[in-house]
């Protein structure tokens, strides 16, 4: 899937493939094109479900930049970020984890994000690269969401994903 930053996205027509899931598997090849709409926002959403990230009905996603961790996208906009949300987003029930490696433009990556029981690591290349970031609450299972997984999107950011995805798989 080549996606070009401005309005190029994957729209699934599963919506419960991941509802109530307590573990989750998923890896996708990552070549990124350009940093430049994701180092001045809140950053992309690569794969994801959710009508929004910031909304109270749950949502889960893997992404570049500071999608739900509030840090400056400036320092951590070049990095993974995988978040869940369990429907109490604004009452703070998020947690999120990072990557602690920045990831270079026009290279290739093989990432793989798991959910395991209120347990998230993020592997690039096949190495742990998990770094805790600002939200930690208790998510033992993914929320029911009756939204579609998106690739290079996910609503209510402002920008997607520019570069190229291949290879998506999502294991239970």
């Amino acid at each position: 899937l080549d996606l070009d930053g401005v309005d190029d996205y994957v729209d699934t027509i599963s919506t419960s493939v991941t509802n109530g899931l307590s573990q989750m598997s998923v890896e996708f090849w990552l070549n990124i094109n350009d940093y430049t709409n994701v180092l001045t926002t809140t950053g992309w959403t690569v794969i994801g479900k959710g009508e929004s990230f910031s909304s109270n009905v749950g949502s889960w996603g893997i992404g570049l930049g500071s999608v739900l961790s509030g840090e400056t996208p400036s320092e951590y906009g070049k990095r993974i970020e995988f978040y869940v949300t369990d429907g109490t987003y604004n009452s703070g029930g998020r947690k999120v984890r990072k990557t602690n490696i920045d990831l270079n433009l026009n290279t290739w990556y093989h990432v793989v994000a798991v959910f395991n029981n209120n347990d998230m690591k993020i592997y690039i290349d096949g190495v742990d690269r998990t770094t805790t970031a600002t939200y930690d609450a208790t998510i033992n299972n993914l929320a029911s969401i009756s939204s579609t997984i998106k690739m290079g999107k996910i609503p209510g950011l402002t920008t997607d994903t520019n570069g190229t995805i291949d290879e998506v798989a999502i294991w239970n």
